[in-house]
């Protein structure tokens, strides 16, 4: 039979044991930190270009007569203008601190973007917005459903080269079946070319990934798969398409209308 452990020898059998990955991990996280300063940096003074570059091309609209042709190039400039814009945001996004995130309110977010998206679609398509009364507030991140309303967006205007209608709503769905959870639904609806049955199927997958209008799609799948959300599309060709996004509903704190 061994001896008893004496009290002393008892407390150094306890202590627990060096980490060997310890250092490696706090030199990981200070090279995360020190990117997430450098990010910041570089997004601050790229802001200050883009602001200046919309606000030129604004400058330059303004005084062009309304038949002008020069006026579509300068209308790209502004709109390659605005999605740099929206990817500066996603990346001063990505620079702050991780910290936990308020519900928020998706008719407040709905409403912010409208006057970017009235300038990304441009004059020839009419923009409609329906915001549900006392909506429940989401769960999801706010960058990331800026980001699938406005490729959505994006993806309508590309659909309605002569112009058209866009729809946007906001609504509570109820669950349809046992278990399943409420959610709150962003529909974006447009009066474009709309799609066959057999491209709504492929819509998100790889191989449209790289044609128009599908090619802004897979980025929308990916946001909404990482927010815990779902995607459904209806539509009929000739006549227009309608994505709903059904987003988590967020239980805890009231919403926050701001990031």
């Amino acid at each position: 039979m061994l001896p008893p452990l004496s009290h002393a020898e008892l407390k150094v059998s306890a202590a627990p044991e060096p980490d060997p990955h310890a250092e490696d991990r706090a030199c990981e996280a200070q090279k995360m930190e020190a990117l997430g300063r450098a990010t910041a940096g570089a997004t601050h003074d790229f802001n200050n270009l883009l602001t200046a570059i919309n606000g030129f091309a604004d400058l330059v609209l303004d005084r062009l007569p309304p038949d002008d042709p020069v006026r579509e190039f300068v209308w790209q400039i502004r709109r390659a203008g605005e999605s740099a814009t929206l990817l500066n945001q996603q990346l001063a996004e990505f620079a702050r601190p991780t910290r936990a995130k308020p519900p928020i309110d998706l008719n407040t977010l709905v409403h912010e973007l409208v006057p970017i998206i009235d300038r990304v679609v441009g004059p020839d398509i009419t923009v409609g917005v329906v915001l549900a009364p006392d909506l429940w507030a989401t769960g999801a991140e706010h960058a990331r459903v800026e980001q699938v309303l406005l490729d959505l967006c994006v993806r309508a205007r590309d659909t309605m080269p002569r112009g058209g209608q866009l729809r946007i709503e906001t609504v509570n769905v109820e669950p349809e079946e046992p278990g399943a959870g409420r959610c709150v639904r962003l529909v974006v609806a447009d009066t474009g070319r709309g799609m066959i049955p057999g491209d709504q199927n492929k819509l998100f997958g790889s191989a449209l990934m790289n044609q128009e209008p599908a090619r802004a799609l897979a980025p929308v799948f990916a946001a909404v798969q990482r927010i815990g959300g779902r995607v459904t599309i209806s539509s009929v060709l000739g006549r227009g398409s309608t994505f709903n996004v059904d987003l988590p509903v967020a239980l805890g704190p009231e919403p926050d209308g701001t990031r």
